[in-house]
């Protein structure tokens, strides 16, 4: 790492020479754990970044990204309450693998 003035630049994962930038959009008490490490799993051994912009609030409404037993029910379930969730996100921004982003509530 190397520090210019007030600016500090940090050198690009694996030696590579561009930026590279992955957001995932919607994240929310839905999302499935082992799916984010199937992903993403390769470029977080390669040393990547990933940004999660996350619901922390989301309604059960009809759509198919909504499991079968929610769906259309128009609950609100919140970030908080999916414990393995939170847990996979903890461990990950304690190893400084991703960021988190609110999108949407």
């Amino acid at each position: 790492m190397n520090d210019i003035g007030r600016i500090t630049v940090n050198p690009w994962p694996s030696g590579y020479s561009a930026a590279v930038v992955i957001r995932d959009d919607d994240l929310c008490y839905f999302t499935p754990p082992e799916k984010l490490d199937t992903i993403y799993g390769e470029a977080w051994q390669r040393g990547f970044k990933v940004t999660f912009s996350v619901i922390p609030r989301v309604k059960a409404i009809d759509d198919p990204l909504v499991p079968p037993r929610y769906r259309g029910r128009m609950t609100l379930h919140e970030l908080r309450g999916n414990e393995e969730l939170i847990d996979f996100l903890t461990e990950k921004m304690i190893k400084d693998e991703i960021d988190i982003a609110q999108h949407g509530y």
